[in-house]
C-alpha cells in the first residue's frame, strides 16, 4: 500500500472521526439502555446484607441517601470529571483513586476493575468500605455533606422489610 497524498490523509482522517463519533454515541446509547435502576427498598436490603448498616458508624439511611445522591440508584451509571478520570455506579467510584479502567493512570486503591464495580455489588460494597475506611468516612463524598449528614434520613428505609 503506497503513501497517502495530504488531500486523501485529510479526508481519511475526517471520515475516522466521523467513525469515532458515531461508535461514541452508540456505546452511549448502549450503556442507558443497560442501566439498572434500583428501588429504594431493594438496594436498602442489598446494602444490608453487604454489611453497610452500621458501618463505621452510619446508618443503612446515610448509605442510601448517599446512592440517591451521586447516582439515583442507578448501577450502571458512568460520569466523566473534567480532570479525564471517570466514576462509575452507585456511588460513583473514581477511576483514577478506586478502580481500574484501563483507560487512565489509577492507583486502584480497591484492587478492582471499574467494570467489576458495576456488574457486581459486592464488589462495589467492599469498594465503598474501603473508601470510608481510609478517609473521613461518608465526607469522602461531597453530595453527602450537602444533602444527608446531620439530617433525618428515616425516610430512606422507612416501608422497608429488613
Amino acid at each position: 500500500m503506497g503513501v497517502l497524498d495530504p488531500e486523501s490523509q485529510t479526508l481519511a482522517s475526517a471520515q475516522l472521526r466521523r467513525t469515532l463519533v458515531v461508535l461514541l454515541l452508540a456505546s452511549s446509547l448502549l450503556g442507558e439502555a443497560q442501566s439498572e435502576i434500583l428501588a429504594r427498598c431493594e438496594l436498602a436490603m442489598q446494602l444490608q446484607e453487604g454489611g453497610l448498616g452500621g458501618f463505621k458508624g452510619y446508618s443503612l439511611a446515610d448509605w442510601i441517601c448517599l446512592a440517591y445522591q451521586e447516582s439515583k440508584f442507578d448501577t450502571m451509571l458512568i460520569s466523566t470529571n473534567s480532570d479525564g478520570s471517570t466514576d462509575y455506579g452507585l456511588f460513583q467510584i473514581n477511576s483514577h483513586v478506586w478502580c481500574s479502567d484501563h483507560l487512565s493512570h489509577s492507583q486502584n486503591r480497591c484492587k478492582v476493575s471499574c467494570i467489576e464495580i458495576l456488574n457486581n455489588i459486592v464488589a462495589h460494597i467492599l469498594c465503598a468500605k474501603k473508601i470510608v475506611s481510609e478517609h473521613s468516612g461518608l465526607k469522602y463524598w461531597s453530595s453527602w455533606t450537602e444533602h444527608c449528614e446531620g439530617r433525618d434520613l428515616s425516610h430512606w428505609v422507612a416501608g422497608c422489610d429488613l
